[in-house]
């Protein structure tokens, strides 16, 4: 088998240029890598076909390239199949899935309720701590307060937070 390879904007134009140059058994048009299989009944048309071939430009000056290849990879002549790296036997199924049931003395447990609040309570007490200490600390030079304005027009300064 003769693999022909050009541009794949010329698989057009290469696939016609492969069946001038001699009979063909048959090809398979491979677009996108820009390649054209060949194969051929007579193996002196093949080796023929591979030094036409050896101009290496389509009439429309693209260049091609052709290669040859082994039409059966499994047979290499002098080598035979016993002499091979063999595949292992299949001894186990190893599955990275998960198992298709639980394991034997498995009991689901009932899950706590999320957490329906924004801060939970230990974290919400240390912020209102740590908001206090920074709102009685003056020194730390410029503040934000947040206070309420009541009626009476006084502001206290206050940290809420809701529990």
């Amino acid at each position: 088998m003769l693999v022909f390879t050009t541009s794949p904007d010329h698989v057009d134009e290469l696939n016609e240029f492969v069946q001038q140059l001699n009979p063909v058994a048959f090809t398979r048009v491979l677009r996108g890598l820009g390649k054209v299989l060949a194969s051929y009944n007579d193996k002196a048309v093949e080796e023929d076909t591979l030094k036409k071939s050896s101009t290496g430009s389509l009439p429309s000056g693209q260049q091609v390239h052709c290669q040859y290849v082994l039409d059966d990879p499994n047979h290499v002549e002098g080598i035979s199949v016993d002499q091979s790296l063999q595949v292992p036997k299949f001894e186990k199924n190893w599955l990275i899935s998960p198992p298709g049931s639980p394991p034997v003395g498995w009991e689901p447990i009932v899950e706590e309720s999320p957490n329906s609040q924004h801060l939970a309570h230990d974290i919400q007490l240390k912020l209102d701590e740590l908001g206090n200490a920074l709102l009685n600390d003056h020194s730390a030079g410029p503040q934000i307060v947040i206070s309420e304005h009541n009626n009476t027009k006084e502001t206290s300064p206050s940290r809420q937070f809701e529990h």
